[in-house]
């Protein structure tokens, strides 16, 4: 059976608060009524972050839902090429306002439970592929539109029936869209 990531969240909770009371029963039988308190105080502390924090099990995480693209609303065609592997072939995509290349790529990578890492508006890393990993001017390019993204993916805004592509390079030279 597994669990939810509201079961999970539930379950450390009431692990924290049972360890808590134990350890504190534990300190106030051998005379450490401070020590029982200090006990007491970080259960509190650790019960609030699992209260606030949200846990998602692996089966949720990624689930792949997007919202619907619906008739007439903003949407663009999304796209991740890894190259030898497509890791997102083209996708319908709702596009909210005032969204950025990169905006929309940490959303439907987020959905599709599709790793990234990012610094600024640069992107190291998609799925399991990484600048550097196929010599030293591979990595990662955008195109919107079919034309290669002349600025940061964090400030190209998108518009309506964009299409948008990621494609992995192994040389920036030649790294034209296509």
């Amino acid at each position: 059976m597994e669990l939810t990531g509201e079961q999970i969240r539930w379950l450390l909770i009431a692990a924290v608060g049972v360890a808590a009371l134990l350890i504190c029963l534990f300190c106030v039988l051998r005379g450490k009524k401070k020590d029982g308190a200090l006990v007491v105080l970080c259960g509190s502390l650790l019960i609030v972050f699992f209260t606030l924090s949200d846990f998602t099990s692996v089966s949720e995480y990624g689930s792949g839902s997007l919202a619907p693209v619906g008739e007439g609303a903003p949407a663009v065609t999304f796209e991740i090429d890894g190259g030898t592997e497509d890791l997102l072939p083209p996708t319908q995509v709702a596009l909210r306002e005032g969204e950025t290349v990169l905006e929309l790529l940490l959303r439907v990578t987020e959905a599709k439970g599709i790793r990234v890492e990012y610094t600024g508006g640069y992107v190291e890393g998609i799925g399991n592929l990484y600048e550097f990993d196929h010599g030293d001017q591979s990595g990662w390019m955008y195109s919107v539109n079919g034309v290669t993204g002349s600025v940061s993916s964090a400030e190209y805004l998108l518009k309506s029936g964009d299409v948008i592509r990621w494609y992995y390079v192994t040389s920036y030279e030649e790294g034209g869209a296509s």
